[in-house]
């Protein structure tokens, strides 16, 4: 079981890594539509290197990416430095005259943005087009806006498979810790720690070593190995030792060329390649070492190290807690023991129902008020803060409290009670370690020491809130009586507030994503509103013009005339659809009620688009009358664009059948095309914002939000919205209606 969720582990880290590319498909696929370029690519800074790296391209040519420095990410570091977005006139122009990989796949200019969350750059996003381009300020700013959206879903991207790290993670050291509980034998518990790291490493052997005192070899057991072969003691205890001195785990992907002492005659008969080595700690004593060795070569990375230290130091607790078992299992501390473990079983229950609790949501004060109540179970504290760091760093903001009185909190927030908190916040900041103060008296001298006092606080700990490697908060958990914090609230509360970083920081990404998602929404209404008078405007000359021509006029003027009118139609149609989808995301959508007949109101629209084709033959059936209780201009729009769909969807012409149902209870309209159809694959999704799907000769048009305005229209009345479709066969749009006044989400 537990090597299946080790595999697991490594699996859902690849499968993460896939969604992450799955994402950057998506991301240029809008940057390419929305810029209207020929090709589009995400750089990401390199970890290691700091350098910029392309992670995915999208678009005309051949694939520019090659291996080493692209010369193209010359320009790149170049708009990383100014902090803005880039215009490259000529992307052959790279660094050191060498050959660019954008012009060989024949790309001419280019625009960058960098991708930042929070302060932070992430990489940059270019856009590109086959010929000499210059692009405008307006294009400038949108490239900008989007590679902000873009930069945070790359960055909610990395946090979500890091947190999906963790939590499988937690499922493997609570399976281990299941195992390691069973066996009060200690010879047996050690031949059962060995099997588990085996498991849980995904290793080829295992040793476990444990020494006295004087770091001498007194138990050893391995597994994976053949037991005729006989290991060197004197190398043990000379490996032992070298890792109980690291004070962590320490790992050589090449045996043979290790600096560490190991027995290289045992890995050479047993064909070990790589070997893992960690040190077993239980109350800050190591008591031996673990090493898993495997028979092909293995780059052991952080989160493994980390692993097999925390199983570990999971072993050296059971081993420790085996041999008390045998030596006091008829007396109190026997049943002292049996406690621990329980308390220690209780707390990874805990800590594990709270890591997957900060999965189900985003929104900032449940994640707050899900960490308060997995502390309170954890660590049962009197008294309880949570702080977040402000722009200095300073862990200053109070976002939860229990158990003070208000003056202390107001002189908190007010600065008169903080010196010892900012002394231990950069204690805290500096090692990423919790600071225990057992008994008050420890901090006698400290200005803040009389208003402790007063609050009745005798011993608290500082556990720092962590993400992505910064601290970016803290939990304070405060006592009335001085106490030694024991282990395993130590080890419960120091990862609850490595989660509940993770967590905090994917919901303040999440917040942060819908304030610019609003602000962007505040644009597009601005531009779409600033767009009406200059269309109306054109709309207006080209009619007076298309009527002031004289008879036998140029021909191609007149359809020039008539073009123009007709293209600023549809363009007006666009901005209408673009400023009723900002106002719905806004909250300023309403409904003007009133009784409507929807027969007569289907025949106006029939007979208004009629006109527009005569490649197709609307049909329509509705009775005498059906009067609903409705927004006439908002029905007349729904039914406007489903045709307007039912046309542009089925470019081969025949017959499209508009259809009007009444029950008594509602009405129900339904447009039926027989042209290209929808798929399955892109049914699901059809009314949500944005999305488009391909016409017949594979592009796409729009924006994407028509449906959704409908969608959302509809869902205002009280009605409902559905569609069926089959490819090739064509598709059919309902909607219905209460005929009478239903409450739905506006107006």
């Amino acid at each position: 079981m537990i090597g299946r969720l080790a595999r697991d582990r490594q699996g859902q880290a690849a499968a993460d890594s896939s969604g992450l590319a799955e994402g950057l498909d998506y991301t240029l696929g809008k940057a390419l539509q929305l810029m209207s370029a020929d090709a589009a690519a995400v750089w990401l800074l390199d970890d290691a290197t700091g350098e910029p790296r392309i992670a995915h391209q999208m678009g005309y040519g051949a694939p520019f990416a090659c291996a080493g420095p692209e010369p193209s990410a010359f320009h790149v570091r170049e708009c990383l430095a100014r902090g803005g977005p880039m215009q490259v006139d000529t992307v052959a122009e790279a660094a050191g005259g060498r050959e660019c990989p954008c012009a060989a796949a024949g790309l001419f200019s280019a625009l960058y943005a960098p991708l930042s969350v929070e302060g932070r750059t992430l990489g940059a996003l270019g856009v590109y087009k086959a010929s000499p381009h210059r692009f405008s300020t307006a294009e400038h700013n949108l490239l900008s806006v989007f590679a902000g959206m873009a930069g945070l879903a790359i960055a909610r991207s990395r946090l979500y498979q890091e947190t999906r790290e963790q939590l499988l993670e937690l499922g493997v050291l609570s399976q281990a810790s299941e195992a390691l509980n069973a066996p009060a034998d200690r010879e047996a518990l050690m031949q059962v720690i060995v099997g588990q790291a085996m498991e849980v490493m995904n290793a080829s052997a295992c040793c476990l070593v444990l020494v006295d005192e004087d770091g001498q070899v007194m138990q050893h057991r391995s597994g994976g190995l053949d037991q005729a072969h006989r290991h060197n003691l004197e190398v043990e205890t000379a490996l032992a030792r070298r890792v109980m001195g690291a004070d962590r785990a320490i790992a050589a992907w090449d045996v043979a060329a290790s600096v560490l002492p190991i027995d290289r005659a045992l890995a050479e008969r047993e064909r070990l390649v790589s070997v893992a080595s960690a040190p077993l700690v239980h109350q800050r004593k190591a008591v031996g070492v673990i090493h898993i060795y495997t028979r092909e070569r293995r780059l052991f990375e952080e989160p493994s190290l980390r692993l097999l230290s925390t199983f570990a130091n999971h072993a050296a607790a059971a081993l420790e807690h085996a041999y008390l078992f045998e030596e006091l299992v008829r007396t109190e501390a026997a049943r002292r023991l049996l406690e621990q473990s329980q308390a220690r079983a209780n707390t990874l229950a805990n800590l594990h129902e709270a890591a997957q609790e900060f999965g189900t949501t985003l929104v900032l004060d449940q994640v707050l008020d899900l960490l308060c109540r997995a502390t309170g179970q954890i660590g049962a504290p009197d008294m309880l803060t949570i702080r977040m760091a402000d722009a200095t760093g300073s862990l200053s903001r109070v976002m939860r409290a229990k158990g003070l009185s208000a003056a202390y909190l107001d002189g908190l927030c007010r600065g008169q009670c903080s010196s010892l908190a900012a002394e231990m916040a950069v204690e805290v900041a500096a090692t990423m370690r919790p600071v225990l103060v057992g008994d008050l008296s420890e901090i006698r001298d400290s200005p803040d020491y009389p208003a402790l006092l007063k609050e009745g606080t005798r011993s608290f700990g500082i556990f720092p809130l962590t993400a992505r490697g910064r601290v970016i908060g803290s939990i304070c958990v405060g006592y009335r009586t001085p106490r030694r914090f024991d282990p395993e609230v130590v080890e419960g509360l120091a990862p609850l507030a490595h989660y509940a970083g993770s967590a905090i920081q994917n919901a303040l990404l999440y917040e942060h994503e819908r304030e610019v998602q609003r602000e962007k929404d505040e644009f597009f209404s601005i531009v779409a509103h600033e767009l009406r008078s200059p269309l109306t405007a054109i709309n207006g000359y080209a009619q007076l013009l298309n009527r002031v021509l004289p008879a036998g006029s140029d021909e191609l003027l007149r359809r020039s005339a008539t073009s123009i009118i007709e293209q600023t139609r549809r363009l007006r149609e666009l901005v209408d659809n673009l400023l009723d989808s900002s106002r719905l995301a806004l909250g300023r959508f309403a409904l003007e009620r009133a009784e409507v007949d929807l027969a007569v109101l289907a025949r106006q629209v029939v007979e208004s688009l009629q006109v527009s084709t005569d490649k197709h033959a609307i049909q329509i059936s509705v009775p005498d009358t059906c009067v609903a209780l409705c927004d006439q201009k908002r029905v007349h729009q729904v039914l406007e664009n489903l045709i307007g769909n039912a046309i542009k969807y089925s470019p081969a012409g025949g017959p499209i059948e508009v259809k009007l149902e009444a029950d008594g209870q509602e009405a129900r309209l339904s447009v039926r095309d027989h042209g290209i159809g929808i798929s399955p694959d892109h049914l699901s999704h059809i009314f949500e914002r944005y999305y488009q799907v391909e016409t017949a000769d594979g592009a796409r048009s729009g924006l994407g939000v028509g449906l959704n305005v409908c969608q959302e229209i509809v869902l205002a009345h009280g009605g409902r919205i559905w569609a069926e479709s089959k490819p090739g066969e064509g598709s059919i749009f309902y909607f219905a209606l209460p005929l009478g006044y239903e409450e739905g989400r506006a107006g």
